[in-house]
């Protein structure tokens, strides 16, 4: 159903050249799924298995405690959902060095990652097997997460 709609999206230039093609890239972000993706064996940050563009991201091959995955770089307005479908807990990061959000001497500073619940941020979370976390960026450089 998904493909179906983006696919059959016709992007028609109006008085902005760029407006079709603006809604076409929204349509195809806030439809688009990922399934089968699996975790970084081991659970380092380092090499773990990114979040791209999609808004639902499905991991059926969480095989030991802590295998990872890392979020985009926080930016209002982003949203996405990750689901494990895994057998053990999934270790989400945020980014260590988000380019759009530098500290006061113009360097890329980490993001965060906000428990709904909590105004504490942490540099990861936790997501146990047949879990699934909403995450939403309010404001530049932190995820606001949402066990469902």
């Amino acid at each position: 159903m998904v493909a179906s709609l983006t696919s059959t999206i016709q992007a028609v230039p109006g008085r902005a050249l760029q407006e079709g093609q603006d809604i076409l890239i929204l349509a195809k972000a806030a439809l688009s799924a990922q399934g089968a993706m699996t975790a970084l064996a081991g659970g380092a940050l380092t090499a773990a298995t990114p979040l791209l563009n999609s808004y639902i991201n499905e991991f059926t091959t969480v095989a030991t405690t802590g295998d990872s995955c890392v979020l985009p770089p926080a930016i209002p307005g982003t949203e996405l959902t990750v689901i494990n479908s895994g057998a053990q807990t999934l270790k989400i990061y945020a980014q260590t060095s988000n380019p759009n959000n530098p500290n006061a001497a113009g360097n890329p500073q980490a993001d965060l990652i906000v428990p709904l619940a909590s105004s504490t941020g942490a540099a990861s979370i936790n997501l146990n097997a047949s879990g699934v976390t909403v995450l939403t960026c309010a404001s530049l450089g932190r995820w606001k997460s949402e066990i469902v």
